[in-house]
């Protein structure tokens, strides 16, 4: 989380990677992980993780229509539709 917070995409990507290797059902790994897709306009992975990490927790969507880091995600009609819920 911290890499992220800080812009730095490849350490934070790294940091998921690792964390999702060690627990598959590392929920903030997976949610953060859609976090550095959506930064990256990576919307279709953005949104296969934010899913993931919803089936979860579902909580995580609402955290996921506030968060910043998933502007772009939000922008998207199938983000747009999935937070709607």
């Amino acid at each position: 989380a911290v890499f992220l917070a800080l812009d730095e995409l490849e350490s934070a990507s790294k940091d998921c990677t690792k964390s999702l290797e060690l627990n598959p059902a590392n929920v903030g790994a997976t949610y953060n992980f859609a976090c550095v897709f959506s930064k990256r306009d990576k919307i279709d992975d953005a949104l296969e993780y934010l899913v993931k990490a919803i089936a979860l927790n579902p909580d995580a969507i609402r955290q996921a229509q506030m968060d910043p880091d998933l502007q772009n995600l939000r922008q998207d009609p199938r983000g747009q539709a999935l937070l709607e819920t």
